[in-house]
Order: C-alpha cells, then structure tokens, then sequence
C-alpha cells in the first residue's frame, strides 16, 4: 500500500511513498490575521487556574 503525497504545484510535482517507509505524520495547523489577538490579563489567568482547579477538585472528590 502507499501514500500519495502533494505540495504547492509550484514546488514539486506528486510522489508516492510506500507506507513502510513512513516514519511520521504531522499535520501543520496555523491561525492566521492581520489582527493581533487580545493578550490575556492577570485576572484573566488567574480566573483560568482558578476555574482549572476547581475542575480538579470536583474530579478528585467524584474519585473517593
């Protein structure tokens, strides 16, 4: 069995690769804008640690 693989057709043209010889998959993922996103505030995070450690808590207590 193998695996077809493409780029940009400005780079190269598709190959194929057996699947033997595929060591790693890896899937890029990129948020892109022309608009910086908010930076977090301390009581942003704080409330984030906060709600995260309740969470826990609510697990651990549900595990007794």
């Amino acid at each position: 069995m193998a695996a077809i693989f493409q780029k940009a057709p400005e780079e190269q043209a598709p190959y194929t690769v057996d699947f033997s010889e595929v060591l790693e998959i890896w899937k890029f993922y990129s948020y892109q804008s022309r608009q910086m996103p908010e930076p977090t505030s301390d009581v942003q995070q704080l409330k984030e640690l906060v709600t995260e450690a309740l969470s826990d808590i609510k697990y651990l207590r549900g595990k007794a």
